[in-house]
């Protein structure tokens, strides 16, 4: 798993954004004229596609819906 060191973490995630193009996986976007359920379903898919390029085993999907729902939470994105 990647690790970010610092609070100089731009110059990573513009990496990170290179490194997902490159690879060709899909970016995660939260869509809100999209249903919040639809928007895990996307999420989920494109975190699964970045977590085995990394090498890492994908969420099951009862922990994935944690992780969003902390995410959403985090970010203000209704449910």
């Amino acid at each position: 798993a990647r690790q970010y060191q610092g609070s100089g973490m731009e110059p990573c995630v513009q990496s990170l954004r290179s490194e997902i193009q490159e690879a060709g996986m899909t970016k995660f976007v939260y869509n809100p004229n999209l249903d919040y359920d639809v928007n895990l379903h996307r999420w989920y898919q494109a975190n699964c596609e970045e977590r085995e390029y990394h090498g890492d085993t994908p969420y099951g999907w009862e922990e994935a819906k944690k992780v969003f729902n902390k995410i959403a939470r985090q970010n203000g994105w209704s449910s």
